[in-house]
């Protein structure tokens, strides 16, 4: 007998506790996600050509890798449907779309900056999948991390470090603190650091010259229209599963403390410029794929209902 549409838990909470499905990205999803990127791809060259403002291709195609990552991770809890939802959401944002983008080296950036925050989830972020051995997923944690502080540099890396190890005050949880205090990680990130502060690379084309150290509002606002149009639904999925007490779930607190852990490092004063804003965008597009997931379970149980009034 098959559920009843009653019977599936609404989406936000689908993204606070998890669904029922087989957790993974399936092949459809993930082509599906590729295809869009190709598309966005394909329409930013055409335009170009005819002179019109439109986002650079090489960015759109920079822009693939992170919205494939975003997908696999929100599908490893809340199923593949999900997952494309929030791939196709992050490479539609303002932030990915806006004309002449930030270009490449950013969104690439953003890849790098995913795949280590995704091997931190799979080795301590616990759901409906057991975890995966922390000691394969540490040294794929520090490698993404290195890649990340040569494409974004030192600022990028303490974003990161922020978001887990705020996962791990919140989670009371010590395996958290020992998969991050990995000697040979540390060991190599910590010279390339103090490498990039002494010696700092030019400024990649496209990126600000000078990191601005901005306000925390500030950021915010910028946060908010790079997340365009999902920054809505984001925040009301983000309303509802705290008002619904779903907030002390695990994948709530990955993605809550991917957000808010760099958000504390600028109101400290850490220096943010709309390079690194680029690497908040996952978070903000999960949550906006669970609000538009559930706006889309809201108006099909309205027009049914409307339709059964109608038809009796």
């Amino acid at each position: 007998m098959s559920v009843a549409p009653s019977d599936s838990p609404p989406a936000f909470r689908r993204f606070l506790a998890g669904g029922p499905e087989a957790l993974r990205l399936s092949p459809r999803a993930a082509v599906l996600v590729a295809v869009v990127g190709l598309v966005l791809i394909v329409s930013g060259g055409l335009l170009s050509t005819y002179a019109v403002a439109a986002p650079k291709w090489q960015t759109l195609a920079a822009a693939i890798p992170a919205a494939l990552l975003t997908a696999v991770l929100a599908a490893r809890w809340l199923g593949s449907r999900f997952g494309a939802a929030a791939g196709m959401a992050q490479l539609t944002t303002l932030g990915v779309l806006q004309p002449g983008g930030c270009g490449p080296q950013p969104m690439l950036a953003c890849a790098a900056f995913s795949a280590a925050a995704g091997a931190f989830s799979l080795a301590n972020v616990p759901g409906r999948m057991p975890t995966v051995d922390g000691r394969r997923m540490g040294r794929a944690f520090y490698a993404a991390a290195v890649l990340t502080l040569f494409l974004a540099g030192p600022g990028a890396v303490a974003f990161l470090f922020a978001g887990c190890l705020a996962f791990s005050i919140i989670s009371v949880d010590p395996r958290c603190v020992r998969f991050l205090a990995n000697p040979l990680g540390i060991g190599l990130v910590v010279p390339l650091i103090v490498w990039q502060i002494v010696w700092p690379a030019a400024p990649a084309p496209g990126g600000d010259a000078v990191a601005a150290v901005r306000s925390l509002p500030e950021v915010l606002g910028g946060l908010a229209v790079a997340g365009m149009p999902w920054t809505v639904p984001c925040v009301w999925a983000a309303i509802a599963g705290l008002r619904q007490g779903h907030y002390a779930t695990p994948v709530w607190r990955f993605f809550a403390c991917w957000l808010v852990g760099p958000l504390v490092l600028v109101a400290a004063g850490t220096p943010c410029d709309s390079a690194r804003l680029v690497l908040l965008l996952p978070p903000l597009a999960v949550t906006g794929a669970a609000g538009l997931l559930a706006a889309a379970a809201w108006i099909r149980r309205r027009a049914g209902r409307w339709i059964r009034a109608k038809s009796g």
